[in-house]
């Protein structure tokens, strides 16, 4: 069996490794509140879970996760700790560029925290600018677009801290979601004006909130029906779908 975690290979290991595998799988996460029931570290672990599995459809090795990430939106949250963008973006360039000098031909980076694809956006436009071939990956995006018949919630079940991003957090280790505590909070009357403006989306128009506009808690939506089961199930959607865009996007089968 081949070892994909490139820290257990020697420097000649991952030199000859990455000749004749696709590339590097980089896992950016954040460390952040979760409302009153997520573990500050749910996008550290799930970033860990993915990178591993993903590898193995991709033909690629995985990097040790990069655990802090670009919060601004909740950065005064306790729990919270936000890398400025462009500090982020700095670090996201150093360690791609390492791994490109060590033969790497493509350097995904994996987002379980989708407000580093800001960051990490900018960083592959200038590695290509360089002759580099890096892609980006938003595995709450993709989940998104998997979960939509597997949720309960069918208003609120992807926000922050809901039924979708509860029920993978189960799926990867229990300790993370502290069910009891959940608020269940209904976000503020204006929230879906807000979020149809948000960075990203296909809205003409940008425009820009943090959390407090959105909810008070610091999450919302029904946790209520969140499970371990489910969360296994988009899991496995959400690989499928993001497998099958990075094997595309690289020109493998």
């Amino acid at each position: 069996m081949i070892e994909r975690d490139l820290t257990l290979l020697t420097a000649k290991e991952l030199t000859d490794c990455l000749a004749s595998c696709r590339g590097v799988i980089v896992p950016i996460a954040s460390i952040e509140q979760c409302g009153a029931h997520g573990a500050t570290g749910i996008d550290f672990h799930v970033a860990r879970r993915i990178a591993r599995e993903l590898s193995g459809l991709c033909d690629m090795l995985y990097a040790p996760v990069i655990p802090y990430g670009d919060a601004l939106e909740m950065a005064d949250f306790p729990g919270t700790v936000n890398i400025p963008t462009e500090t982020l973006g700095s670090y996201y360039h150093a360690v791609a560029k390492s791994f490109f000098r060590t033969g790497a031909k493509v350097v995904v980076f994996l987002a379980s925290h989708s407000l580093n694809c800001r960051a990490a956006d900018l960083t592959c436009r200038r590695l290509y600018a360089e002759g580099h071939n890096a892609l980006v990956v938003d595995f709450w995006k993709s989940c998104s677009q998997v979960s939509r018949d597997l949720l309960s919630d069918k208003r609120f079940g992807t926000g922050h801290g809901a039924e979708q991003i509860s029920s993978v957090s189960m799926a990867v280790n229990a300790a993370l979601i502290r069910r009891e505590k959940a608020v269940n909070e209904e976000p503020k009357a204006d929230f879906v004006r807000r979020v149809a403006h948000i960075y990203g989306g296909s809205n003409v128009c940008t425009s820009y909130s943090n959390f407090h506009d959105y909810c008070e808690s610091g999450s919302w939506g029904d946790i209520s029906e969140a499970s371990a089961e489910k969360g296994e199930l988009i899991l496995g959607k959400a690989l499928s779908l993001i497998s099958e865009a990075v094997l595309d996007a690289v020109g493998g089968d």
